[in-house]
C-alpha cells in the first residue's frame, strides 16, 4: 500500500505551494527596494530643499550687496556731474565726494577716478599710489578701458593701487559721462569692493555638515571659493564640465554622491553653485543597504531551493518532453515516450503521444492525396497536348506525304514522338532542364510547320544548367501561350526567344515574344486562382506545380505591355534530386 502511496504522482498544487513562497520572498524583496528608493528619494528630496534655500538666501544677500555698490556708484556719478562747486573747483569737490562716499560704506575698500592714460585724479582713502605703468599693465584695468557696456564687475583680483598695500577685492568700473577739464572723456571710474565682505556671506553658507557655496564666472572658471588655496594647489578639483551649460536649478552630481544648486546672480553673470553631500546620512542608509543584503541573501537561498525541488518535480520532465517535442518539429515522429512525473505533466504527455500519432497519421494521408493531385495535375497538363492538336498534326502529316514532302513529314512524327516520349518520362515529376528544351523544342517544330513560319524561335541556355531538374511540361504551356495569344493575329513575323540563366542560386526560365501583349488588367489576374480566362489556366497549373514542388518562393512572373510583347519568366531552384520521391 505504501509504495502504491509513493508511486503515485505528485499533484500541480503541491508544486503551487512552492512557487507561493518564491512569490513571497520576491515580494518581500521588492518591498525592501521600495522602501529603501524611498529613502533615498527622501534623502534627496531634504538635501535639494535645505540646498536650494541656503544658495538662493546667499543669492539674494549678494544681489542687494551687488546692488548697493550699483546705487553707491551711480550716487557718486551723479554728485560729480550736477555739484554747483564743480566749475570753481571740479577735481577738489570730486576728491571730497568720494571721500564722503568712501567713509560712508564700511563695504568698499577704494574708490578712483583715472583718465585715459591712467593717471589717478582722484582716489579714496588718501594713500601714496604706485606709478601709473603699474596699475594700466594689471588686467582688470585692461579690461575695465576695453568694456563698452555701462559697467563691469571684475573677477576677484589682488589690488596694489596703494603703495606697499595688497588686498583682495572686486572692481566694479564705469564709463563717466561728465566731460570737463577735470574729468575729460574716457575718464575711468573704479569702485573696489571688499572682497572679505563677500567672503563672509559665502563661508557662512554652510550647507550639512560638508556643504558648501562657492561662485564661477560666465567663462565657467573659479572666481571665489571657500578652499581656494586648496583648489589652487591641485588637491581639490570641481567638475566644472558637469556645471558647464548647466540653466538655474538642482541637479545630482553621481560621481560624489551630492546634490548641486545652480543660481545666476543678478548684476553680474556670475553664478554661485552650492554643493551639499548625500553620504550625511551614510550610517541610516548603511544599516538599509545591510537589512536589504540579508533580505537578498535569504530570498537567493530560498529561490534556490525552491528552484531544485521544481527541477527535481517538473522542470526535468518538461524538459524531457520539449526534446521531444523539437524532434517532432524537426520531422521525427517516432520520438514518444512516458513521463513519469506529476499526474498533470502524464496527461501532457500521453496527449502528446496521442497529438504525434494522429499527425503522423494525417501526414501519410496528406503525402498520398499529395501525390494523387500531383498525378491529376500532371494528366491535365498532359491532356493540354489535346486531341484536336494530336488531329491536326497527324492532318498535316498526311498531307505532306500526299504532296510527296516526305522529310518535312518524317521531321515532325519525330518531333510528335519526342513529345510524347518526354511527357511520359517514366512517371518522373522533375525532369532534367535539357529534356525539358527538347520537349519545347519539339513542340515548336511541329508549330512552325503548321503555321508556315509565321515565327521564328531561338533558345539562349547557360549550358552548366542543364543537368539540373525542373518540372516536366513547364515551358510548352507557356510556349502555347505565346503562339495563340501572341503570335497568332499579329501582321509580322513572330519571334520567340527562349532563355535560361542563372539568378543567384536559383535557375530564371523565361519565354520571351514580340507578340500582341497583354493589358494591365489581364496581366493583373491572370494567376488568381479565380481566373478563368484562356491566358491563365496552362499558365496557372505550371505556377501551382512549381510552388508545390519548391515553395511559394518560387513560381511565374509576367511582364508585359500592349503590342510590344510578353516575358513569362519561371523562377526554380538549383537541385539535382527528384524532391518529390525524397
Amino acid at each position: 500500500m505504501k509504495r502504491k502511496l509513493r508511486d503515485r504522482p505528485r499533484s500541480l498544487p503541491f508544486i503551487l505551494t512552492l512557487s507561493t513562497s518564491l512569490i513571497v520572498v520576491a515580494v518581500v524583496v521588492t518591498a525592501s527596494f521600495v522602501q529603501y528608493n524611498r529613502f533615498n528619494e527622501s534623502l534627496i528630496s531634504n538635501k535639494t530643499t535645505n540646498s536650494t534655500q541656503m544658495v538662493e538666501q546667499v543669492a539674494n544677500t549678494l544681489n542687494s550687496y551687488m546692488k548697493n555698490l550699483l546705487n553707491t556708484s551711480d550716487k557718486i556719478i551723479y554728485s560729480l556731474s550736477s555739484h554747483e562747486d564743480a566749475l570753481y573747483d571740479e577735481e577738489r569737490t570730486g576728491q571730497i565726494i568720494l571721500a564722503s562716499a568712501y567713509q560712508m560704506n564700511t563695504s568698499i575698500a577704494a574708490i578712483s577716478i583715472f583718465d585715459e592714460d591712467g593717471e589717478i585724479l582722484a582716489i579714496a582713502p588718501q594713500k601714496p599710489t604706485r606709478e601709473v605703468s603699474s596699475i594700466i599693465r594689471q588686467e582688470w584695468y585692461q579690461n575695465a578701458v576695453k568694456n563698452t557696456s555701462s559697467y563691469l564687475f571684475s573677477p576677484p583680483h589682488v589690488q596694489n593701487i596703494f603703495q606697499g598695500e595688497y588686498f583682495w577685492t572686486v572692481t566694479l568700473s564705469r564709463k563717466l559721462d561728465v566731460v570737463s577739464e577735470v574729468f575729460p572723456e574716457g575718464t575711468l571710474f573704479t569702485l573696489d569692493m571688499n572682497f572679505d565682505q563677500m567672503d563672509e556671506y559665502c563661508a557662512n553658507a554652510t550647507i550639512g555638515k560638508q556643504g558648501y557655496v562657492f561662485i564661477v564666472d560666465e567663462n565657467n572658471n573659479i572666481i571665489y571659493h571657500p578652499q581656494q588655496q586648496v583648489i589652487n594647489a591641485g588637491m581639490k578639483a570641481e567638475d566644472l564640465d558637469f556645471i558647464a551649460g548647466k540653466a538655474d536649478g538642482e541637479y545630482i552630481h553621481a560621481p560624489d554622491d551630492s546634490v548641486l544648486v545652480i543660481r545666476t546672480l543678478d548684476d553680474t553673470g556670475w553664478r554661485l553653485v552650492g554643493i551639499s553631500y548625500l553620504n550625511e546620512a551614510s550610517e541610516v542608509r548603511n544599516e538599509i543597504i545591510s537589512y536589504v543584503s540579508i533580505v537578498l541573501i535569504a530570498s537567493f537561498l530560498a529561490i534556490f531551493t525552491i528552484s531544485f525541488l521544481l527541477s527535481k518535480i517538473v522542470l526535468r520532465p518538461l524538459e524531457k518532453l520539449t526534446e521531444s517535442m523539437k524532434l517532432v518539429r524537426d520531422g521525427n515522429f517516432n520520438t514518444m515516450k512516458e513521463m513519469n512525473s506529476t499526474y498533470e505533466v502524464e496527461q501532457l504527455s500521453i496527449s502528446f503521444n496521442h497529438m504525434v500519432n494522429r499527425i503522423n497519421d494525417l501526414m501519410g494521408q496528406v503525402i498520398l492525396e499529395e501525390q494523387e493531385l500531383r498525378k491529376s495535375e500532371l494528366s491535365a497538363l498532359q491532356s493540354q497536348i489535346n486531341p484536336h492538336f494530336l488531329y491536326n498534326t497527324l492532318d498535316s502529316i498526311l498531307w505532306m506525304c500526299e504532296k510527296n514532302r516526305g522529310p518535312e513529314a518524317a521531321v515532325m512524327v519525330s518531333a510528335l514522338a519526342s513529345l510524347f516520349r518526354i511527357s511520359i518520362s517514366k512517371g518522373k515529376e522533375l525532369i532534367p532542364i535539357r529534356d525539358e528544351l527538347t520537349h519545347a523544342e519539339s513542340y515548336l517544330i511541329i508549330q512552325k510547320i503548321r503555321y508556315k513560319d509565321q515565327f521564328t524561335y531561338t533558345f539562349d541556355v547557360d549550358e552548366s544548367l542543364k543537368s539540373y531538374l525542373c518540372p516536366k511540361i513547364c515551358l510548352q504551356p507557356i510556349i502555347e501561350n505565346a503562339i495563340y495569344h501572341g503570335i497568332d493575329r499579329c501582321v509580322d513575323q513572330g519571334k520567340i526567344h527562349i532563355r535560361i540563366t542563372e539568378k543567384d542560386d536559383d535557375i530564371l526560365m523565361q519565354v520571351i515574344d514580340n507578340g500582341l501583349g497583354m493589358s494591365e488588367d489581364i496581366l493583373a489576374g491572370i494567376l488568381l486562382s479565380e481566373s478563368q480566362n484562356d491566358y491563365g489556366i496552362g499558365l496557372k497549373n505550371v505556377n501551382s506545380r512549381v510552388q508545390i514542388f519548391f515553395g511559394k518562393k518560387y513560381g511565374i512572373s509576367i511582364s508585359s505591355q500592349l503590342d510590344e510583347g510578353t516575358c513569362v519568366s519561371i523562377l526554380i531552384p538549383r537541385i539535382t534530386e527528384d524532391v518529390t520521391h525524397v
